[in-house]
């Protein structure tokens, strides 16, 4: 929907609209702060009926940044993939359909087009590009709206990126170019509020008199040890009071974070 919102019609350019798809060049909304940062104002929910959705919530969201460190070697894109499967990249009709008037013709207007108009996403070519554009230099998506600055690629090897294809079928409409976006960012997150965390805790006994800072495998002792995980959910609580009114100038600094709580899901202890 905001990727319909004209921005240029004071500046004489009535079609220009906020951008929410990778730069076609030149266009202002990539520049800095970028369009897409406008997404993080707002929360999606994904779970369906929409209004069972906790506020806030990242439950049911693909997390981007499917790299694990230090243990980069460790693929785990199966979720984005998942995301990334059924999307279409849709296209309009090529300029070859439009006559010197201005319409486009009715009689043979599907002549040497795909009765379908979309073309499927080649996942391992655009997940490439994450790994190309940030995993291999150190970076992380900070936004789930990143995801529009980012190429889908048609698959078939016919075109590299999602702006080759339209550049063939000019007659494509802005919103049907970012549809795919507006498909996908809902369902993705870079801020899990759900952790899986693995624990070994041990009480240990020095032997008196040794060096307090160094631990002595052969006379130090364990005297007792656990092991296990915790699935563990930061949540904010909408119902409790004192929640600041963030649309009032005098909170403007103020953030969240001090209002979240944790509970624990499961608790599972290992006892191999």
């Amino acid at each position: 929907m905001f990727g319909s919102l004209p921005t240029g019609v004071v500046a004489g350019k009535p079609w220009q609209t906020l951008l929410f798809r990778p730069d076609p060049g030149g266009h202002p909304g990539a520049a800095a702060p970028a369009d897409h940062l406008l997404l993080d104002l707002f929360w999606m929910p994904i779970a369906e009926p929409y209004p069972i959705s906790e506020p806030f919530s990242t439950a049911g969201k693909i997390y981007m940044n499917h790299h694990i460190v230090p243990f980069t070697y460790i693929k785990r894109s199966t979720g984005m993939r998942a995301v990334l499967m059924n999307e279409k990249i849709a296209y309009g009709p090529s300029a070859a359909t439009v006559p010197a008037a201005g319409y486009v013709k009715v009689s043979g207007y599907m002549a040497g087009v795909s009765d379908e108009l979309r073309m499927d996403i080649d996942v391992d070519k655009t997940l490439q590009a994450f790994e190309d554009n940030y995993f291999s230099k150190g970076k992380l998506f900070i936004t789930p709206s990143e995801i529009t600055t980012m190429d889908l690629i048609p698959s078939g090897g016919l075109y590299s990126s999602a702006a080759d294809l339209w550049k063939e079928f000019p007659l494509t409409g802005e919103n049907i170019k970012e549809r795919p976006c507006a498909t996908i960012y809902p369902r993705l997150t870079t801020k899990s509020n759900v952790y899986n965390v693995h624990y070994r805790v041990q009480v240990l006994r020095k032997r008196p008199g040794s060096d307090q800072q160094v631990w002595d495998e052969a006379r130090d002792v364990v005297l007792a040890q656990r092991r296990g995980n915790s699935i563990i959910e930061r949540y904010l609580d909408m119902n409790r009071t004192g929640i600041p009114d963030y649309s009032l100038p005098v909170n403007a600094g103020l953030t969240a974070e001090s209002l979240y709580r944790f509970r624990i899901l499961s608790n599972q202890e290992f006892n191999p």
